[in-house]
């Protein structure tokens, strides 16, 4: 299974030379908490979340003046959509990151990943292989073969 398929399509961005209050308006609207920094060209230039504009704006940032470039995680760590959830992961633990920008081969961002995407996959494929465990059980098979 590829991070493409997994990721959140719903990706969402604002630039580097924006206001932190634009940042933080488009946060609320969208109801997330993490938004990915894009040039011109949708590449990622940075990374932006609550929890940087909590920590980073807390004493002394008006943030009608500073700008979103002055708070950003820069350079983030990328994954490509064709790439594996244990490439993805591997990233993710050596960073340590919780989300990462879902690059298109053009190093374009068409997306957002995050633990919480994972956990969400695996935890309906472990459902998967629980219901075919319980098909295949003697009960539900009427016991097949007599010992």
């Amino acid at each position: 299974m590829s991070v493409g398929n997994i990721c959140s399509r719903n990706l969402i961005t604002v630039d580097a030379d924006d206001a932190v209050s634009v940042a933080e308006q488009r946060m609320e609207e969208c109801r997330v908490g993490c938004l990915v920094i894009v040039n011109n060209n949708q590449r990622p230039l940075g990374m932006l979340t609550d929890r940087d504009l909590a920590f980073r704006c807390a004493q002394s940032c008006n943030p009608s003046r500073m700008k979103v470039w002055e708070v950003m995680k820069p350079l983030p760590q990328c994954v490509g959509e064709e790439a594996s959830i244990d490439e993805a992961l591997k990233l993710m633990r050596g960073g340590p990151y919780r989300r990462l920008p879902v690059v298109n081969r053009n190093g374009r961002a068409v997306g957002l990943l995050s633990v919480d995407d994972i956990l969400t996959f695996v935890s309906n494929e472990i459902g998967e292989i629980s219901r075919l465990l319980q098909q295949e059980s003697p009960e539900a098979v009427g016991h097949r073969a007599s010992c």
